[in-house]
């Protein structure tokens, strides 16, 4: 096979006498005067401003320049990425702080819950923070470490929330219809947007768990007991318990609607002065009660499918928003 010859005039062609004179040429390339008229090789070279920027201009460049301010993101973006990522097959309480699956995992079973968000302020997530610190320093490890909600594990904000129903299951050929019924129901209750207010702040623990959760007590409202009302109907319908409710099927959520702000397997015995001292203080209590929880939508769900149903806006003189899920 012949090679390729390229013409003598190709900008890849070297003259003949660096062909036989390499160390020449290599020479000659080494004192190619600057810009500035230097044929220093060590000496740095001026930017013309048009050129690329060596990595220590870059890195004055970045620093100062301004920071771009861009919008929050919209809340129906943290429900699409509401669930983490399953790191096993298993009910395996060692990834999860100890905790144990209430509702073990079955192929074809659908875990499922009821409840209200809510996202405070950056300040109120600032105080609610130094409340938990302040806390847990107080009990100084009696009965165990205390775990936030407040934040991820990199720091990053969390949703709260108020629940309308305990975790309940639902069939895969059950949980489009449920979701349809729902969404009537809530729609149906014509409750307005509102602000529910924060009385105190108290232990709470469950009977089908075994860990104590710190929990900012919410007064209770006849729009919200209605919200209730409806889950637990709805959830009683396909065979769940309810929320809140007496042996004999009587509600008795009294002023058991609540926000959890951190868990303990601590006993809400052996931590409640400590807990009732550090809320008494001015640094908390006013602060704390102060804030409001605004009631905006109920959420449900499915599997890892959230579902926002928004209220009733245009009572309150407010314009109807669409959901992302056109709900």
């Amino acid at each position: 096979m012949a090679l390729v010859e390229y013409s003598s005039d190709s900008d890849a062609a070297e003259p003949d006498s660096t062909k036989e004179h390499p160390e020449a040429a290599h020479a000659a390339k080494r004192k190619v005067a600057g810009p500035d008229g230097s044929t220093d090789p060590k000496r740095p070279r001026p930017s013309s401003g048009n050129g690329p920027l060596t990595r220590a201009q870059g890195r004055c460049s970045s620093q100062g320049s301004t920071p771009s301010k861009l919008p929050p993101l919209p809340a129906a973006f943290h429900d699409l990425y509401a669930s983490t990522v399953r790191t096993s097959t298993v009910d395996a309480p060692s990834l999860h702080q100890g905790r144990s699956r209430q509702i073990p995992h079955v192929a074809g079973n659908w875990p499922s819950h009821i409840y209200i968000e809510w996202f405070p302020q950056p300040s109120e997530y600032e105080l609610l923070q130094r409340l938990v610190e302040s806390l847990r320093l107080e009990l100084g490890g009696e009965g165990g470490e205390l775990h936030t909600f407040l934040t991820s594990d990199l720091g990053a904000p969390l949703p709260l929330h108020i629940s309308l129903s305990r975790p309940f299951v639902l069939k895969t050929q059950e949980k489009d219809g449920f979701l349809d019924e729902l969404v009537e129901s809530v729609r149906a209750a014509h409750v307005k947007p509102l602000d529910l207010d924060i009385v105190s702040l108290a232990w709470h623990r469950s009977p089908d768990s075994n860990r104590s959760f710190l929990v900012l007590r919410v007064k209770t409202r006849k729009e919200l007991s209605s919200l209730l009302a409806r889950s637990n109907n709805l959830v009683a319908a396909y065979g769940q318990p309810r929320l809140y409710a007496s042996p004999d099927g009587r509600a008795e959520e009294g002023d058991a609607f609540h926000v959890s702000i951190a868990w303990s397997f601590a006993g809400p015995g052996t931590v409640e002065a400590q807990t009732a001292k550090v809320f008494e203080s001015s640094e908390f209590k006013k602060p704390v009660t102060s804030i409001k929880v605004g009631l905006n939508a109920v959420k449900v769900k499915i599997g890892n499918i959230i579902t926002s149903v928004e209220l009733d806006e245009t009572r309150s003189g407010k314009k109807r928003k669409g959901s992302l899920f056109g709900l």
